[in-house]
């Protein structure tokens, strides 16, 4: 969990790509869904909470740009671990990455019509107005990237660490694909 949560955290550090304004791309989600796929889903979103927090001063959007992170965090990785530690196959990633990314989305909508008034200090309608030009695609392109990236890494991942004899073949059972 620690290894998985400063790998992340350095990603975060290191690569911050803007994507509409205020909303920036890292990622970190991928480094903790690959761990996740080990360690588990509960301390996958553990880990998400813990970078999200030593995320907070470095992002400069306090409380409230803790809580959407860690939420948006949270639920991509915890749903996408959660299912792939059901099957523990490819398939098990596909379906995980995509039902967490459809479900980052639907929570990050609903939390930025509650959440994002505040932070910004505008209106809700003005929010409304930036849900299908900026908010809806922007965590789009996010749960499709980290799918993606997640999808590139989920074999090399798992071969190095049976290389490296960090994990055995009853861990991860990708055997099934």
């Amino acid at each position: 969990m620690g290894l998985a949560a400063a790998l992340a955290y350095a990603t975060t550090l290191l690569i911050r790509i803007p994507i509409f304004g205020f909303l920036t791309y890292d990622p970190k989600d991928v480094i903790i869904v690959l761990a996740g796929f080990v360690i588990g889903p509960l301390a996958a979103c553990a880990t998400a909470v813990l970078v999200a927090a030593l995320e907070m001063p470095i992002s400069g959007t306090g409380p409230i740009g803790f809580v959407m992170n860690a939420a948006a965090s949270c639920t991509f990785v915890g749903i996408a671990t959660l299912i792939y530690w059901r099957t523990k196959t490819l398939k098990g990633v596909l379906i995980g990455v995509a039902a967490g990314g459809l479900a980052m989305v639907a929570v990050m909508l609903l939390l930025n019509y509650v959440l994002t008034p505040l932070y910004l200090g505008v209106s809700r309608e003005q929010v409304v107005a930036l849900m299908l030009p900026v908010l809806l695609p922007f965590n789009l392109i996010k749960g499709g990237v980290n799918a993606i990236l997640i999808l590139v890494w989920y074999k090399p991942f798992l071969m190095g660490l049976r290389a490296a004899r960090l994990i055995d073949e009853e861990q991860v059972d990708e055997k099934k694909d």
